[in-house]
């Protein structure tokens, strides 16, 4: 779940400006702040998965497989 969170563009674009941030301007506050924020994004979207997994878990116990039929 979590490599799938990741390997979105935008994600990797973010991380490439919190490294250029730190490597050619040394501003390390600026690419902390933005490796922070992917990591937030991250663990939000793992967790929102992880719920909506579980829900359709439970929604495919309540559906009934079999049905009766009259001839």
């Amino acid at each position: 779940m979590i490599w799938d969170q990741l390997k979105s563009t935008l994600v990797w674009v973010l991380i490439a400006a919190a490294a250029l941030s730190a490597v050619l301007e040394h501003s390390y506050i600026e690419a902390v702040v933005i490796l922070v924020i992917v990591v937030l994004n991250t663990a939000i979207g793992v967790i929102q998965e992880f719920k909506t997994e579980k829900t359709l878990e439970n929604l495919r116990s309540l559906l009934n497989p079999q049905a009766r039929v009259m001839r």
